[in-house]
């Protein structure tokens, strides 16, 4: 297994089996906090916080104007899938495969 290494925020693979890293997480609502700690030592290798803005209610409907536009048209390509399945199953026309 290899650890982890920082070096001017630059992750790359240390090779050393010897020593043994860990990569600590928290999640929360509106931040994402991470650290690398070194086992064998007990010492902070890196860490640090990503913060993200809260949202508001503009930034909400638009988000949810554009997730109902997805949804129209997923359903309108499902529905058009299902009528050409029909019509096959039918024999009215050819597969379309288009």
């Amino acid at each position: 297994m290899y650890g982890l290494d920082l070096l001017s925020d630059t992750y790359f693979i240390n090779m050393n089996l010897k020593r043994k890293n860990v990569l600590g997480i928290d999640i929360g609502i509106s931040s994402c906090g991470w650290g690398i700690l070194d086992v064998n030592t007990g010492e902070i290798i890196s860490a640090g916080v990503r913060l993200f803005g809260e949202g508001t209610s503009e930034l909400n409907e638009k988000r949810r104007g554009y997730r109902g536009g997805r949804r129209l048209l997923r359903r309108r390509k499902h529905r058009l899938e299902r009528l050409e399945r029909f019509l096959v199953n039918e024999d009215i026309i050819s597969e379309l495969n288009v």
